[in-house]
């Protein structure tokens, strides 16, 4: 816990405000090692495949996750500092709904992403609509959401 010393008001409000801040200190956004699939596959395991390519099976990196990341970073600093403010110190509260926007983030980028696209045969093997949690459904041609789960999977670790 942060040291702080004084008396009277100030130093009352400062002790309380530390044990508020040391009481979470760490933010995660992703995915998790429990989220599967119905067969089984890990839902982290398909995430990274997406983001990073397969090139053995002629998969293409869709780089959904760093794009969210080099998009919003610059913000994600002030945002935290105004809602340590706004809540009054408590870093579990601030660094929950902080998750919750960058989940948000997140899922968008995994919606939005259009390149590159599916190769045909993979449209053709697609026998269902996609599912998009926010936007409804999508065709088979779109990347990264066929049926929704690892859009749904996307969560958030606060320590």
């Amino acid at each position: 816990m942060a040291s702080v010393s004084g008396g009277g008001k100030l130093g009352a409000y400062l002790r309380k405000l530390a044990g508020r801040i040391d009481k979470a200190n760490t933010l995660e956004v992703g995915f998790f090692e429990n989220d599967q699939y119905p067969n089984g596959t890990k839902v982290a395991s398909v995430a990274a495949f997406n983001e990073y390519g397969v090139p053995s099976h002629s998969q293409p990196p869709r780089p959904y996750f760093r794009t969210m990341i080099t998009d919003n970073k610059a913000n994600w600093g002030g945002q935290l500092a105004n809602l340590m403010r706004n809540n009054q110190g408590d870093a579990q509260v601030s660094l929950n709904k902080m998750g919750e926007e960058v989940i948000g983030l997140l899922q968008d980028s995994i919606i939005e992403l259009e390149t590159p696209e599916l190769a045909k045969s993979t449209i053709k093997a697609k026998s269902r609509p996609s599912v998009g949690k926010k936007h409804g459904v999508m065709g088979p041609e779109k990347p990264l959401v066929d049926t929704g789960v690892m859009l749904q999977s996307v969560t958030k670790r606060v320590s």
